[in-house]
C-alpha cells in the first residue's frame, strides 16, 4: 500500500514539474498604437464636401492658423453652403471674405456638441462678433449676428482633430459686415503752367505760336500768378490785316496787354468797371458785364484804344499751376504809339 501511494505522489510531482519546466506561454502581442489625429486643415482636406472651405482658407491665409496648436472649434460650411451664397460672396472684398471665414472659428476650446448649450454665445476670431447656439434638439443650430440671420444646422458633429473639433454645417454664417471703405478718389492731375495749358487747347495754337515768337512763353511759364485773356485762332484771324502792319515790338505789346500779373483772378473775382493793370506798362483793361433779361450775364473785357472792340469771355476759369486763363473771342488791341495808332 505504501509503495502504491509513493508511486502516485511521484507521478503527480512529475506531471507538475513537466508543466512548470516546459517553458512559459508566449506573451500576447501589444495592441497597435491608435492613428494620430490630423489637424483641422488636414481633417477638412480629407472631406470632399469641404473642398471650397479648404481653398478659401488657403486663399485668405488662414490655413496656417488652423494648423496651429489651438484648440479651436470650427463650424465648417459645405461646398453646397458656399454655392448657395455665391452671389453674396461675389459682392464682398477680400478683407470681408476673410472676416466671414474667421467668423466660423472659436479659439480657446474644442467644444463638442454635448458641450454646447442653448443661448450660449461663442466668441469668434472675427473680433467683437459672436455666434449663438440657437437650438440643441432635434438639431444643433448656430445663429449669426447679422441683421437678417440664416441659421446653420450642424449636419456632422464632433469630428475630432489634433488641435480641436470640426462641426460640419449646412449654411455659411454671415456676420454683420462694415460697408467697404470707398475707393480713394484718384488724385487730381497736377495743374500745368499757363503755356502748357494753352498748348492743350487747339483753338489757342496761334496764341501759343505768338508767345513763343515774341519771347513771352518763358515769362508765362514762370511762378506768376497771372490772369491771362487768351484770344482764339479765329480772333487773331479776324485782325490779321492789322497784325500785318505792326512791328515785332508792337505785337509784343499787344500780347503783354492780355496778361495781368500778381493775381489769378477767376471770373467771380472780377467786378464791373474794375481796371486791370497789364504787363504792357501803363495800359489797363476794364471789366464790363452784359446782362440779358436779368437772367444771364456775359463777362466783357474792354481795351483802352480809341476805337475799342470788346472781347467776350467764352470760357472762363481755366486753372493753371501759375494762374488762370480766360478764353476770349477777340484780340484786345491797346492804344499804341502814335506812329502805329490803330483806327
Amino acid at each position: 500500500m505504501k509503495s502504491i501511494c509513493a508511486a502516485i505522489v511521484t507521478a503527480v510531482v512529475a506531471v507538475t514539474l513537466c508543466g512548470c519546466g516546459g517553458g512559459d506561454s508566449p506573451a500576447p502581442s501589444p495592441s497597435p498604437a491608435p492613428t494620430p489625429l490630423p489637424n483641422i486643415v488636414a481633417l477638412a482636406q480629407s472631406v470632399p464636401t469641404l473642398s471650397t472651405l479648404v481653398r478659401l482658407l488657403g486663399d485668405h491665409n488662414l490655413a496656417t492658423a488652423l494648423e496651429g496648436p489651438g484648440p479651436f472649434t470650427v463650424f465648417a460650411p459645405t461646398n453646397d453652403a458656399f454655392a448657395a451664397i455665391s452671389d453674396v460672396i461675389a459682392t464682398l472684398t477680400n478683407d470681408q471674405i476673410t472676416e466671414v471665414l474667421k467668423y466660423h472659428v472659436v479659439s480657446g476650446a474644442a467644444a463638442k456638441s454635448t458641450d454646447l448649450s442653448v443661448g450660449e454665445s461663442l466668441d469668434t476670431l472675427f473680433t467683437d462678433h459672436s455666434l449663438t447656439v440657437q437650438t440643441m434638439t432635434p438639431d444643433v443650430t448656430i445663429r449669426p449676428d447679422s441683421a437678417n440671420p440664416t441659421d446653420a444646422k450642424v449636419t456632422g458633429a464632433d469630428n475630432m482633430a489634433s488641435n480641436g473639433v470640426v462641426h460640419i454645417v449646412d449654411a455659411v454664417l454671415v456676420p454683420s459686415l462694415a460697408a467697404p471703405a470707398p475707393a480713394p478718389a484718384p488724385a487730381p492731375a497736377p495743374l500745368v503752367n499757363i503755356v502748357e495749358l494753352a498748348k492743350t487747347v487747339p483753338t489757342l495754337s496761334t496764341l501759343v505760336g505768338q508767345l513763343q515768337n515774341h519771347n513771352l512763353a518763358t515769362t508765362l511759364e514762370g511762378p506768376g500768378p497771372f490772369t491771362v485773356f487768351a484770344p482764339t485762332n479765329d480772333a487773331f484771324a479776324a485782325i490779321s490785316d492789322v497784325i500785318a502792319t505792326l512791328t515785332d515790338d508792337q505785337i509784343t505789346d499787344v500780347l503783354k496787354y492780355h496778361v495781368v500779373s500778381g493775381a489769378a483772378a477767376k471770373s467771380t473775382d472780377l467786378y464791373p468797371s474794375e481796371a486791370l493793370a497789364t504787363i504792357f506798362t501803363d495800359h489797363s483793361l476794364m471789366v464790363m458785364v452784359r446782362t440779358v433779361r436779368d437772367i444771364s450775364s456775359t463777362l466783357l473785357i474792354h481795351p483802352d484804344s480809341a476805337n475799342p472792340t470788346d472781347a467776350t469771355v467764352t470760357s472762363a476759369d481755366n486753372m493753371a499751376s501759375n494762374g488762370v486763363v480766360h478764353i476770349v473771342d477777340a484780340v484786345l488791341v491797346p492804344s499804341l504809339a502814335a506812329k502805329f495808332q490803330l483806327v
